[in-house]
């Protein structure tokens, strides 16, 4: 765990005029080194699909937010999957970037195999 603290503070403040009704203040310790980057950036670094539409998934949560400004750690990322959804009849053509974090849940699933429907437990 790299979190020091967290503080919540639940005074409204206005940024770029857009109004925000509190505010999470996150300490990391001081031996990590944050990498931020906004999903638009991960999409251009990590894919070839800088000009087609996307949709990002985190964990399973679809983000409906300004790509620009929604921002994830490097660092806490698993795995990027790219995905295709197309349905001619509806019109959709677009690519679902699936992002995994590094959960304790998400790691213990990357280390299983699926063998015929059984699951199989590796270890190191």
């Amino acid at each position: 765990m790299q979190i020091d603290s967290i503080n919540v503070v639940k005074d409204s403040i206005l940024i770029d005029n857009i109004l925000y009704y509190g505010q999470i203040h996150i300490k990391t310790k001081s031996s990590y080194t944050l990498k931020l980057i906004s999903l638009t950036d991960l999409k251009d670094k990590y894919t070839n699909l800088k000009n087609k539409s996307v949709v990002f998934m985190i964990d399973g949560n679809i983000i409906n937010a300004d790509y620009d400004r929604y921002m994830v750690d490097e660092n806490y990322l698993l795995t990027i999957i790219v995905d295709k959804i197309e349905n001619s009849k509806e019109k959709i053509d677009l690519e679902l970037i699936k992002l995994l974090t590094k959960s304790e849940q998400n790691i213990k699933n990357s280390k299983k195999i699926m063998i015929r429907g059984t699951e199989v437990a590796l270890t190191k």
